[in-house]
């Protein structure tokens, strides 16, 4: 892909999910929806990304962040969407219901892992990526065909039609799998700690970027 198609698709992109982030707000403001502060600040990853392609349109971390972005408008959309088509409540809720892997799992994962120049710290933490992958896939998978009903989203009375029974002897082992998620998270802040140790100059300015930018999500995390 030419740089001016990355560009024009990378453009694309936060447009889309900027009309999604603020359609999807807006209606929930007028009917009375709420969504938390911590899904608001979601959209500042794809601002920055939107940011950053407009002058380097190959570059990994402004894709990674747009993805991240396009995960929670997600979110956003499907959250709208499950109270508006109450009859599609069902199939709505199976398609959103493991967003949050990625959603949480991008920022935690490969965003740490490959900032600030979109490759790996060094060849040996190649294993490492694709265990995070695996650690993201395998529950995102797991939570959309687990059988059973959404009581944990507020619908004990919706069931997953796209559930297979066949699952749930093995849906326990598939939902350990998400307690690799934090390890890999510690893992990926690990490989930035060794970073920042053998950077300088405007490598380290922007790993310091970073850290700021964590440090000041904090608050809405644990609101």
């Amino acid at each position: 892909m030419t740089d001016p198609a990355a560009s024009r698709l990378a453009r694309l992109t936060f447009g889309v999910i900027a009309l999604g982030f603020v359609g999807g707000f807006a209606y929930g403001l007028l009917s009375g929806l709420r969504f938390d502060l911590f899904v608001a600040t979601m959209f500042l990853f794809p601002i920055v990304g939107a940011l950053i392609t407009s002058q380097q349109p190959r570059n990994t971390i402004g894709w990674i962040l747009l993805a991240i972005g396009f995960v929670w408008m997600l979110v956003v959309v499907t959250g709208v969407s499950v109270e508006v088509w109450k009859g599609l409540r069902g199939l709505l809720l199976a398609l959103s219901s493991w967003l949050w892997v990625p959603g949480i799992g991008l920022i935690g994962t490969f965003l740490i892992l490959l900032f600030p120049d979109g490759q790996l710290p060094s060849p040996r933490w190649k294993w490492w990526a694709r265990l995070c992958g695996f650690a993201l896939v395998v529950p995102s998978v797991a939570l959309m065909f687990a059988p059973g009903n959404y009581v944990d989203e507020g619908y004990p009375n919706v069931v997953n039609p796209l559930g297979l029974e066949f699952l749930e002897s093995f849906i326990v082992i598939f939902f350990g799998f998400i307690a690799l998620i934090p390890i890999c998270i510690v893992g990926c802040t690990m490989s930035l700690i060794q970073r920042f140790r053998r950077s300088e100059g405007q490598e380290r300015f922007q790993l310091k970027w970073l850290a700021a930018g964590r440090a000041a999500q904090l608050p809405c995390i644990s609101s």
